[in-house]
């Protein structure tokens, strides 16, 4: 990014989520953001305090007003290393990357959160036999609007890799689904799955096939896949503040062989999970949890890595 700017001239605009104290969960960030001619954040005169603790947690980026990527990764080590498990989608249409502008646009006015027009946009053409939706948080209620009307029409399955889910209303209309016999899958992060036990043992209890993913990085995707038809994919937990407080956006694309191969993605995965994680939930940092104990990096996000976390360490015999 700093060499597009510096050394090829290009007009690079930047944005990226502070909190209230004007902080950063990445220690990197304010030294980056100095270093950059056009960047803004989601802590300005603009936003009350009262919401500047909401997330501007967009993850895209518009190259030349005619590409568009898209999806739930990061702009980090961890994401873009393959450490993650995140779904991302890159695509060329001049029409799709102004949607996606328009959004931009308004949180570079300083207009974030609820201050913001609605952007969404509904069958953009990409291409002669691609249609893709683009929906942004929170002034499209997504949940609502979006997710569980797929939910409650799919006809034979949904697949689900997620960070966070912990949406009431989505737990409730997965168990319906389940109840109508759909077949409904789920992955869940380790971290989000201890933290909220709540929901798992409620989709558990229901007999929903959930695992909780046990390997070094996180279950990082958001997407849902349904009927081998459709893909919802995004930056959006299935969570309550992601619909209602933080700027978000999904795709919802419906293309079977782009369905087919998010859905072989998500199976691959599966597959790579043993089954006892079907009715156990492994801790993020632990023996339990494949190299996570050697990977350097703070996986349960406690503040401790590897030997250093209590769970990491060897007990004497």
């Amino acid at each position: 990014i700093k060499n597009a700017q510096n050394k090829r001239n290009l007009k690079v605009r930047f944005i990226t989520d502070l909190n209230s104290k004007g902080q950063s969960y990445y220690p990197f960030v304010p030294e980056f953001l100095n270093s950059m001619k056009l960047s803004k954040t989601d802590c300005n005169e603009k936003i009350k305090k009262s919401l500047q603790n909401k997330l501007m947690h967009h993850k895209f980026i518009i190259i030349d007003e005619k590409v568009v990527f898209t999806g739930s990764s990061n702009l980090s080590n961890t994401d873009l290393s393959n450490f993650n498990s995140n779904i991302n989608f890159k695509f060329n249409s001049e029409k799709l990357a102004s949607v996606f502008k328009k959004e931009f646009d308004q949180m570079f006015n300083g207009n974030f959160h609820m201050l913001k027009e609605n952007a969404s946009e509904e069958n953009v053409y990409v291409s002669d036999n691609l249609l893709v939706s683009a929906y942004f948080a929170p002034k499209t209620d997504i949940i609502e609007e979006v997710i569980l009307k797929r939910i409650n029409n799919a006809k034979s399955k949904i697949y689900i890799p997620m960070f966070f889910l912990t949406h009431k209303e989505v737990v409730y209309a997965l168990i319906k689904a389940k109840k109508r016999n759909i077949e409904v899958k789920i992955i869940l992060d380790a971290t989000a799955a201890t933290s909220r036990k709540e929901e798992v043992e409620l989709l558990r209890k229901n007999k929903i096939q959930l695992k909780v993913e046990n390997q070094a990085g996180k279950m990082h995707s958001k997407a849902l896949i349904i009927d081998s038809k459709t893909v919802i994919a995004g930056s959006m937990n299935l969570t309550f503040a992601a619909t209602k407080a933080n700027d978000e956006n999904i795709i919802v694309i419906e293309n079977e062989k782009v369905a087919k191969t998010v859905e072989s993605y998500f199976l691959y995965i599966w597959e790579r999970i043993d089954e006892k994680w079907l009715h156990k939930t492994p801790l993020a940092e632990g023996f339990c949890s494949i190299n996570s104990c050697f990977d350097g990096v703070d996986n349960n996000f406690d503040g401790k890595i590897d030997s250093e976390d209590p769970r990491c360490k060897k007990t004497k015999k």
